[in-house]
C-alpha cells in the first residue's frame, strides 16, 4: 500500500461497544467492597486498575455499582485520579433495576441488565472487577472473531471451555435486553444460562482458559495475585521492568551504533526461554505490573515472542515492546501474545533520511507496520530522535503523520554516551525548541503542564482536534529522576538499577524466587537521580546494551 492510500485510513483502534465493570457485588467472602479495595499502597482502587488496564480498549466505560450510597463512594475515589482518566468516558450507574434482598440484589446478570439499558453502543462487554487477569486481547478476540468475522450478527459471543460457557468476559447485544429482563423477572439469574439460551456465538479460549479462570474472591488471593509492593530507598514506587533480550541490533543507526553490530544474522540470543520466564516470574512476584522488552532489537531473539505470551501468562498487566519494526511480519500474532504497547523507533519518514541515519531502507515497512499494530488495537507510540543535521528539519512532516493517527510521536533528546563522544553536542536539539512551533499549531499540554500523572517521563500535547499526540522526552533539558518506576534486566542477566549507573549487579536466573530476592538486595543501591548534566554517563557505553 502506498503511502497516500494509507494516509486515507481511519484506524479505529477502539471497540465501537460499552466495557461493564461489575462492582455490585456484597463481597461477604472478600470481606469489604472488592472495586474500592487498594491491594498495595499508594496503588489505585480495584475499579480504576480495571480502568486502566481495559479503558482505552472500548469507546465508553461504564462501572456498575449497587446503588447510589455505593455510587457516590466510586465518585470521589474517581476524582481523586480524575487526571489519569481523561482521555475515557466513565460513567458510574447503580443496579437501579435489582430487587430488594437476596441474591437477585446482587446478581451478576442484573449489572449486566443494567448496563444494556443505559448504553449508547449497540453492544455491550462485561467484565467483573474481581476477574484480574482479563486483558485488552480478550476483549478484541469477542469483538474481532464475534462481530468484525461475521459470525455475531446481533448475537452474544462468549468463551467456551470444552461445551460449558465461561460467563466473563462476554459480549452482550443491546437487542438483547428485553429477554434478559424477561428472564430476571422470571427469577432466572444465571449468566451462563443466558448466554446458553440466547442466541451467541461461542470461541474457543484456546490457550486463555488459565487467564479467564482467575477470580480474586479473597484478599490473600489478591494479594498473591498482584504481589508485593517494592519501593527504593527514596520511596519511589517501582514496578516497570524495562528487559533486554539481546544486545543484537540489525540496523547501524548514527546516534546509537553507527558500526553496526558484525554478523547480527548470525546470533545466538543470549537468555535461554527459561532464564526468560525466572526473570519475568521474579519482577511479577514483587508487584512489578509493566514490562518492556528492549534490545539491541528484541525481535532478533529467536524468543522473543514467546517472552510476551509469558508475561501475560504470569499476569503483567501492561506487555511493551520497543523495536524498530524491521523484522516484524505482521501483528497479529502479537496482539494474541499479549502485546499491550509497542514503541516504535523512527526518525524519518523519508527513505533517503532513513537510511542515512540507519544504513538500512525500509521505511515503508516500519510505516506500515505501524498501521497494522493499531488496526489489531495495539497502543502505539513512535520515538524520534531529532538531530540538528539529519532530521531537523522534517519536524512539521512528522507531527503532520503523527496527528492524523491514534498515536503518540515522541520527541526524544539526544544523550551523551561513550560512543558518541562529541556527536552529542553537535547534533542535540532541545525539546524546549519546539514548543513555539506547537502553540503555532494552536496545540497545548496535556494535563499539569503536560506531565502525565503516572511516573512516566513524558511530556504529552494535544489540541489539533485530531487523534493524535506530540510527546517530549527530556532527559536533560526536564530531568524525570524524581518519578522514576523502574528497573532494568541486561541481556547478560545483571540488575541495572539505574540507565546512567556505574554497576550491574548479577541475578540468579535459576528461578524466580532468586531473581526476586536478588532484586530485593540490590534495591537499596538504586541511586536518586543519574549525572548526564556532568557527562557521567556511567557505564552505558551505547544504549544497544540496555535498549533505553
Amino acid at each position: 500500500m502506498d503511502r497516500n492510500n494509507r494516509d486515507d485510513i481511519i484506524v479505529n483502534y477502539r471497540i465501537p461497544a460499552t466495557l461493564a465493570i461489575l462492582c455490585g457485588g456484597y463481597s461477604s467472602r472478600f470481606g469489604t467492597d472488592k472495586g474500592l479495595f487498594v491491594a498495595n499502597a499508594k496503588d489505585k482502587p480495584m475499579f480504576l486498575r480495571a480502568i486502566e488496564v481495559l479503558g482505552d480498549t472500548c469507546a465508553k466505560v461504564m462501572v456498575v455499582v449497587r446503588d447510589g450510597e455505593q455510587a457516590e463512594l466510586y465518585h470521589q475515589s474517581l476524582l481523586l485520579h480524575k487526571e489519569q482518566f481523561t482521555h475515557i468516558d466513565i460513567d458510574i450507574i447503580t443496579d437501579d433495576e435489582s430487587k430488594e434482598g437476596g441474591l437477585a440484589s446482587t446478581a451478576a446478570l442484573i449489572g449486566v441488565y443494567s448496563a444494556l439499558k443505559k448504553a449508547k453502543t449497540p453492544y455491550v462487554i462485561a467484565v467483573p472487577v474481581d476477574q484480574v487477569a482479563v486483558r485488552p486481547l480478550h476483549l478484541h478476540k469477542l469483538w474481532r472473531d464475534g462481530l468484525l468475522y461475521g459470525l455475531l450478527k446481533g448475537k452474544n459471543a462468549y468463551f467456551i471451555e470444552k461445551d460449558n460457557a465461561l460467563p466473563f468476559p462476554s459480549l452482550w447485544s443491546v437487542s438483547m435486553r428485553e429477554q434478559i429482563q424477561s428472564r430476571i423477572l422470571s427469577g432466572a439469574y444465571s449468566v451462563m444460562g443466558a448466554l446458553k439460551d440466547l442466541p451467541g456465538c461461542p470461541l474457543a479460549a484456546k490457550d486463555y482458559i488459565d487467564e479467564l479462570h482467575i477470580n480474586t474472591n479473597k484478599q490473600d488471593e489478591l494479594s498473591q495475585y498482584m504481589g508485593s509492593a517494592l519501593r527504593d530507598p527514596f520511596g519511589r514506587r517501582v514496578n516497570y521492568l524495562r528487559f533486554s533480550l539481546t544486545e543484537v541490533c540489525n540496523l547501524s543507526c548514527q546516534y546509537c551504533l553507527p558500526e553496526g553490530y558484525p554478523d547480527w544474522l548470525k546470533h545466538r540470543a543470549r537468555l535461554s526461554l527459561d532464564a526468560i520466564a525466572s526473570v519475568l516470574k521474579g519482577f511479577r512476584q514483587l508487584g512489578f505490573q509493566k514490562v518492556r522488552f528492549t534490545g539491541g532489537e528484541p525481535t532478533v531473539h529467536r524468543n522473543c515472542l514467546d517472552a510476551v505470551k509469558l508475561a501475560r501468562k504470569i499476569g503483567f498487566e501492561k506487555i511493551c515492546m520497543t523495536t524498530n519494526g524491521m523484522l516484524l511480519k505482521e501483528m497479529t500474532p502479537w496482539a494474541e501474545a499479549g502485546l499491550t504497547h509497542i514503541n516504535f523507533s523512527l526518525d524519518s519518514l523519508r527513505e533517503s533520511t532513513f537510511k542515512k541515519i540507519t544504513k538500512s531502507s525500509g521505511v515503508e515497512k516500519v510505516l506500515s507496520n505501524i498501521d497494522a499494530a493499531l488496526q489489531v488495537g495495539i497502543n502505539v507510540k513512535v520515538n524520534c530522535v531529532l538531530m540538528r543535521t539529519y532530521n531537523y528539519n522534517e519536524i512539521e512532516e512528522l507531527i503532520a503523520w503523527a496527528l492524523d493517527r491514534p498515536l503518540t510521536l515522541r520527541f526524544i533528546e539526544l544523550m551523551p554516551m561513550e560512543l558518541n563522544k562529541g556527536f552529542d553536542k553537535q547534533e542535540r536539539v532541545s525539546n524546549q525548541e519546539l514548543i513555539p512551533l506547537l502553540e503555532k499549531m494552536h496545540m497545548h499540554p496535556l494535563g499539569l503542564e503536560g506531565m502525565k500523572t503516572t511516573a512516566g517521563p513524558e511530556r504529552l500535547w494535544t489540541g489539533t482536534h485530531k487523534p493524535g499526540k506530540i510527546g517530549f522526552i527530556s532527559p536533560l533539558s526536564c530531568n524525570f529522576c524524581d518519578r522514576c518506576n523502574r528497573l532494568r534486566v541486561t541481556a547478560k542477566g545483571a540488575l541495572k538499577l539505574c540507565l546512567f549507573g556505574n554497576k550491574d549487579i548479577p541475578l540468579d536466573l535459576s528461578s524466580g524466587q532468586s531473581v526476586a530476592e536478588g532484586v530485593l538486595s540490590g534495591i537499596s543501591a538504586k541511586p536518586e537521580r543519574h549525572g548526564l548534566e556532568k557527562r557521567d554517563w556511567g557505564n552505558v557505553s551505547t544504549l544497544r546494551t540496555i535498549g533505553g
